[in-house]
């Protein structure tokens, strides 16, 4: 409701049902986290501007499986989570991870739309966060 994602940029998908999520979820070697179940139950694979989430079908494990992919951003970088939930972030080029929020509601609240976005988005997005009154 800030006005702060672009709708031209937003593309909202059908989520699927929670059923569904779980029955993938059964699949894995160790369950999607809570926040990954509720965040494909109430968004699905939407993309909202500059984050995109995997969709069901695109969630995916890492090559050591011990971490799951559940967004990307706009630039190509992937996110994903470890089995204690920690947010990590995967350099494309060589593959390298490292922690940027403790979990998945601390990377949306206090990395992508709060005030430690600075690391991964930069002082413009910053000011962009404020002048929408999503960070003061």
């Amino acid at each position: 409701d800030s006005g702060f994602l672009k709708p031209a940029l937003c593309k909202f998908s059908e989520p699927p049902a929670e059923t569904e999520v779980l029955a993938l979820s059964a699949q894995r070697p160790w369950p999607l986290s809570a926040a990954h179940v509720d965040l494909l139950s109430r968004w699905g694979g939407s993309s909202l501007d500059e984050i995109r989430i995997a969709s069901l079908d695109a969630v995916r494990a890492g090559s050591d499986d011990r971490s799951v992919q559940f967004a990307s951003d706009y630039s190509g970088v992937v996110f994903r989570y470890d089995k204690g939930g920690a947010v990590l972030q995967e350099d494309t080029d060589g593959g390298a991870m490292r922690i940027v929020a403790a979990s998945m509601t601390a990377f949306f609240d206090d990395v992508l739309l709060g005030d430690q976005c600075l690391a991964l988005y930069g002082e413009a997005w910053l000011s962009a966060l404020r002048e929408h009154g999503l960070v003061t």
